[in-house]
């Protein structure tokens, strides 16, 4: 297909577009429902990771019209809800929306101690997730400063380098940085 010409009018440039790219269309969704495991992914915000469990507990397909219908529906008492509770108008905003995405600390117990999960061993993977969370902050604060120990140590041999081509042109068998090369014993008495 040859693009419009220049001198095209509108209508003639949106035929042309209009036939070059596909559509595509969704009628039905499928949704999968797994149940919570206490997870190990230590980027947990806080309290216990939470992970989907292997086994599949219900399987279900919907309309896409009919699920859009009832998210609405849905959304809406929530945005209800937590306008009615915090008098701000940055609820609709996308920060917001992943922080209500976040399970509070309390939510996520309660669905674990549901699945059968123990508050000990609930509270030990919180604090395994919370010891590697420290560890990796650790090492990315450490991985900042491997920059400039880099240039530190570039420096520093280019400095070396540089002291012994002096050294080396002007005579000079030993530089105030080297020490002196010890004789050895053989030597001295040849």
């Amino acid at each position: 297909m040859t693009p419009p010409s220049p001198s095209a009018t509108t209508a003639e440039y949106d035929d042309t577009l209009s036939s070059t790219y596909k559509k595509v269309g969704f009628d039905t969704i499928e949704i999968y429902e797994f149940p919570y495991i206490l997870g190990d992914n230590p980027s947990v915000s806080a309290g216990a990771p939470i992970a989907l469990g292997p086994d599949l507990l219900n399987y279900e397909t919907m309309e896409l019209d009919v699920y859009e219908y009832s998210q609405s529906k849905m959304r809406k008492e929530r945005k209800s809800s937590s306008s009615s509770s915090s008098q701000s108008s940055s609820s609709s905003s996308s920060s917001s929306r992943r922080k209500n995405m976040i399970l509070p600390v309390q939510k996520r117990a309660q669905l674990l101690l549901s699945q059968g999960y123990s508050i000990e061993s609930i509270a030990s993977a919180t604090l395994e997730a919370d010891t590697i969370s420290k560890e990796r902050n650790m090492s990315v604060s450490k991985q900042k400063w491997d920059g400039v120990n880099e240039m530190s140590e570039r420096f520093g041999r280019f400095f070396r380098k540089s002291v012994s081509r002096r050294n080396s042109l002007t005579g000079s068998g030993s530089s105030s940085m080297t020490p002196p090369k010890k004789q050895s014993i053989a030597a001295n008495s040849a």
